[in-house]
Parts: structure tokens; sequence; C-alpha cells
């Protein structure tokens, strides 16, 4: 065989594998394509979820702010229930020596 017809036969089963790569570049390229979309909508909803995540930490501080509110004027109500009670039982006492 001539080193020219060599030669060719050379070209011909590169060009024959470099079709094969390209092929096989193009699926591994269109696969890549599918995780690198599956890749963004996960990153979506993860930042929805640390969006909601915020939202939710921010309404339970508020809700925590108002327990907080109402525990302490329970306990002022009940100071002042003490208190209301404690002249009732005062004045009472009062009465009972008045009416004697």
């Amino acid at each position: 065989m001539s080193e020219q017809r060599q030669k060719t036969l050379k070209i011909e089963e590169l060009m024959d594998t470099m079709s094969s790569l390209k092929s096989q570049k193009e699926k591994l390229d269109a696969e890549a394509d599918r995780w690198a979309e599956e890749r963004d909508t996960l990153n979506d909803q993860f930042r929805v979820f640390r969006e909601q995540i915020f939202e939710l930490k921010r309404t339970r501080d508020e809700i925590n702010e108002k327990v907080r509110e109402q525990k302490q004027q329970r306990e002022e109500t009940r100071a002042e229930i003490r208190d209301k009670v404690e002249e009732i039982k005062k004045l009472q006492q009062e009465a009972k020596a008045l009416a004697r």
C-alpha cells in the first residue's frame, strides 16, 4: 500500500473517530444541560425556602413578642387583683369592726 493511501486511510479513521467523539460530546452536553437545569430548579426552590424560613422566623419573633407582652400584662393584672383583694378584705374587716 502506498504511503498516500495509508495517510488517506488514517485520515478516514481519524474522521470516524472524531465523528464518534463529537456525537459523544453532544450527548454529554445534553446531559450536562439537563443536570444544570435540575440544579437551577433546585436553587430556585432553595431560594424560595430560604425566603419562607426568613418570613416564618420574623412571624415567630413577632408572636413571641406579643406573648411576652401578654404575660407581662397578665402579671400586672394578677398583682392588681391581689392588691384589690387585700383592700376588700381590709375594708370588710373595718366594716365588721364598725358593725359591732
